[in-house]
């Protein structure tokens, strides 16, 4: 096997093993109340197709990672807030 083969193998083995993290996306972003700008913690936010979700933080922020490229319907929801 000649150098330059060699190079070229073993450059694609390397991009190879960071390709799937690139293909990876998110979902993220802030709540806030729409009257008082004020940040809301405890928010939930979930992807029902996928089963999963998460919390706001005590900023009003949140971020689902590691989701296949698609179409998803969030749902927000937040006990007792009107």
């Amino acid at each position: 096997m000649t150098t330059t083969k060699k190079l070229h193998l073993s450059l694609f083995f390397i991009f190879s093993l960071f390709l799937p993290c690139f293909a990876q996306n998110s979902i993220s972003g802030k709540i806030q109340s729409e009257q008082t700008k004020e940040n809301l913690m405890g928010v939930s936010v979930y992807v029902n197709d996928l089963k999963i979700g998460v919390v706001s933080d005590k900023n009003g922020f949140y971020k689902i990672e590691n989701l296949k490229t698609g179409t998803y319907l969030i749902e927000v929801s937040f006990l007792g807030y009107i």
